[in-house]
């Protein structure tokens, strides 16, 4: 599913509205930072992000460039999902 599109929606849900916006406004930061497009930014219906299932603010945290090309892409390349999920469980000690 359309990251920004569950964001979206759980952003207009009373219950966590907070939380959801915040998300939306970092995964927005994120398409614009790292050039990822909203079609190539896919995942849960819950906002969670392909292979490693980060959030945007896990993402803006634990995200690395495994692979050496200057860019972090968790939908289209396994060193960085890898290295990206390597360094948040280094980071949980």
């Amino acid at each position: 599913m359309s990251i920004t599109r569950s964001l979206v929606t759980l952003a207009c849900d009373s219950r966590r509205s907070e939380v959801f916006t915040a998300e939306l406004m970092l995964a927005l930061k994120l398409i614009e930072k790292e050039q990822i497009t909203t079609e190539t930014m896919f995942g849960s219906r819950t906002g969670a992000m392909w292979h490693t299932q980060f959030m945007s603010s896990a993402y803006t945290k634990y995200a690395v460039d495994g692979n050496g090309d200057n860019k972090i892409n968790l939908w289209g390349s396994i060193p960085d999902a890898l290295s990206s999920a390597a360094n948040f469980l280094q980071q949980l000690g």
